[in-house]
């Protein structure tokens, strides 16, 4: 690997600070009142007009310039685009990426419609739900940290879906063996403490 491929590869953790910077124009302020967690706050939106934040969600989906298709009460995100049925998400632990997953659409080049699917490492199911969405038949959901795998099987069960996604708290390895993990971490970033 270069030296400008090594710096590259780092890139993505310049994206999201540089995306609230574009998004509001008091960036800053949003991005301490966030690490703070000093909900609500007033944004002020690039083109002048003032918000209010209630939640992370709320300040990472209008950093992308998403500010329909989707309601926050409490910890739960209602999403209702066109795409897909009314989804809901219980985001208490400020989990998940409904913002690649729903609106990005990153999986939609996938096809799984009427297919049983695998989805490995399912976080807080949000792509679990939104293969079903998309016409799959049935999907296996593995999530083996219990901090997720509590949201997921809340998340599974707001959306009436328990009969078609089956949620196995358990992880996947090329390797046959033991996993161990952190029965605290919990995020898209967890990783396992040691196979052996």
């Amino acid at each position: 690997m270069t030296f400008g491929e090594y710096i590259s590869s780092y890139k993505h953790l310049c994206e999201s600070p540089l995306r609230y910077l574009n998004a509001y124009r008091n960036g800053i302020s949003v991005m301490f009142k966030i690490l703070k967690k000093k909900f609500p706050f007033t944004a002020v939106l690039k083109n002048g007009k003032e918000i209010t934040i209630h939640n992370y969600y709320e300040a990472y989906l209008t950093s992308f310039g998403i500010t329909d298709g989707y309601s926050i009460n409490e910890n739960i995100l209602t999403i209702s685009n066109d795409d897909v049925p009314t989804t809901k998400l219980d985001l208490e632990n400020n989990n998940g990426d409904p913002y690649s997953v729903f609106f990005a659409k990153v999986y939609d080049f996938l096809p799984v419609k009427d297919k049983i699917i695998v989805d490995i490492g399912a976080n807080i199911a949000d792509s679990s739900i939104y293969f079903m969405h998309k016409g799959a038949t049935k999907v296996i959901a593995l999530e083996p940290f219990p901090k997720n795998y509590n949201t997921a099987k809340k998340n599974i069960e707001l959306n009436n879906l328990t009969d078609s996604i089956t949620l196995l708290q358990m992880g996947c390895s090329g390797t046959e063996g033991e996993m161990i993990i952190n029965p605290h971490q919990e995020g898209a970033g967890s990783a396992l403490d040691s196979v052996s």
